[in-house]
């Protein structure tokens, strides 16, 4: 990967739903964000904070109704700087929670074509992306030909992100990636996320509320509450937090909770702990000799 370079800033960012009527609904207020090249970010909170809100704006799917979102990412705006929502729909590749929201094809093939056809793609390369993004996400090409409402809901999350990334896009979005999956799938999910950023030099957002692998996944995690970023920096400077992500009700991993405790009853922690190994490791330099 190249040397780090902003891609999309957001800063001073509110949204309300339905504004002006009598069900309006403030959803975003002053959210101030960056999201690099190269990296993964987690956004973390309990339902209603705003996470799936702020997605949608990544990729224009919305608009603010204050403050300023800058796309960074070559081809994305015109000769005068304004974005072209096409463009972003490309570069920022947003992927759903239920993945049957957003496959309508026949077949698996199709399903995933359709973005490059719609960008212009010529038949040969569309074909050549189809291949590529379905051996990527471990997809066998038997399954190119079924119906995709056929699959299971796991083969099925693969085959909307397959075709998300057959749009090339810089920035991939995912919204609840690992929501029903068990712990191996999980472990796999992650391992696949990881081998994408680095094939494809993709900057990935994710929302989640598996605090375990947003901390094991993530360069950066901006936490959420009421529509607004109450805390941000690496996962050990997140995590040490445990009395803020316990008034905002985000939760604290338990390697860094007992940590935590421990703390307070005199045992000395180098860094914060975000694993039982981890934890291990760091009780055995104090006790261990």
């Amino acid at each position: 990967m190249g040397a780090e370079k902003t891609l999309i800033s957001l800063k001073n960012i509110s949204f309300t739903y339905n504004k002006g009527l009598p069900t309006e609904c403030a959803a975003l207020f002053n959210v101030d964000i960056d999201i690099n090249s190269g990296e993964i970010i987690s956004l973390i909170g309990h339902t209603g904070s705003g996470k799936s809100t702020l997605v949608q704006l990544l990729n224009s799917q919305q608009a603010p109704g204050a403050g300023e979102i800058s796309w960074l990412i070559d081809g994305v705006c015109d000769e005068r700087g304004a974005a072209i929502r096409r463009r972003v729909c490309a570069a920022v590749g947003l992927v759903f929670q239920y993945p049957e929201d957003q496959i309508f094809e026949e077949t698996v093939y199709d399903d995933i074509a359709f973005g490059p056809r719609q960008l212009g793609k010529t038949p040969e390369e569309t074909e050549k992306l189809v291949f590529k993004m379905s051996e990527l996400m471990g997809l066998d090409k038997e399954i190119l030909y079924k119906s995709p409402f056929e699959l299971s809901g796991g083969t099925l999350r693969k085959v909307a992100i397959a075709g998300v990334l057959a749009m090339e896009p810089r920035v991939l979005v995912l919204d609840e990636p690992m929501a029903g999956l068990d712990p191996k799938s999980c472990d796999n999910f992650a391992r696949l996320l990881k081998g994408l950023r680095e094939c494809l030099d993709l900057s990935i957002v994710m929302v989640s509320h598996n605090l375990e692998y947003a901390a094991a996944l993530s360069d950066k995690i901006y936490c959420m509450a009421s529509g607004r970023i109450v805390l941000c920096g690496t996962p050990r400077e997140v995590f040490g937090e445990i009395k803020k992500l316990d008034e905002y009700q985000i939760g604290a991993l338990p390697s860094a909770l007992i940590a935590a405790e421990l703390s307070a009853a005199g045992l000395k922690f180098t860094q914060t702990p975000l694993t039982a190994d981890e934890l291990a490791a760091e009780i055995f330099k104090n006790y261990g000799k």
